[in-house]
C-alpha cells in the first residue's frame, strides 16, 4: 500500500493568491500469476479533502454590490479512480 501527497503553488499575478495544496491518495496491490503474468488493482482518489478553490473573486470598489463575490470555482472536486493492469 503506497500514499502520495502532491502540493501544487499556483500565482495568478496578484498579491493575495489563494494557496492551493491538494491531498491525493493511492492504494495499490500486485498479484503474481503463473509464469511472467502479473496483475496490479489501483484505486486513487485526488483532492482527498474536496477542498474548493476560487476564482473569479471580484476586487472592484469596496461600494460595489459584487464586491467580494465568487463567480467561479478553480481546479477540480474530488474524483475516484479504479483501475487495473494485466501483464503478460
Amino acid at each position: 500500500m503506497r500514499a502520495c501527497t502532491a502540493t501544487r503553488r499556483a500565482n495568478d499575478g496578484d498579491a493575495r493568491y489563494q494557496f492551493r495544496k491538494n491531498f491525493d491518495v493511492q492504494f495499490s496491490k500486485g498479484f503474481n500469476f503463473s509464469g511472467a503474468q502479473t496483475a496490479e488493482i489501483r484505486f486513487e482518489i485526488l483532492n482527498l479533502t474536496n477542498t474548493a478553490k476560487f476564482n473569479g473573486v471580484d476586487q472592484n470598489a469596496i461600494n460595489s454590490t459584487s464586491f467580494g463575490r465568487i463567480s467561479s470555482q478553480a481546479g477540480f472536486m474530488r474524483i475516484w479512480q479504479l483501475s487495473f493492469r494485466y501483464r503478460f
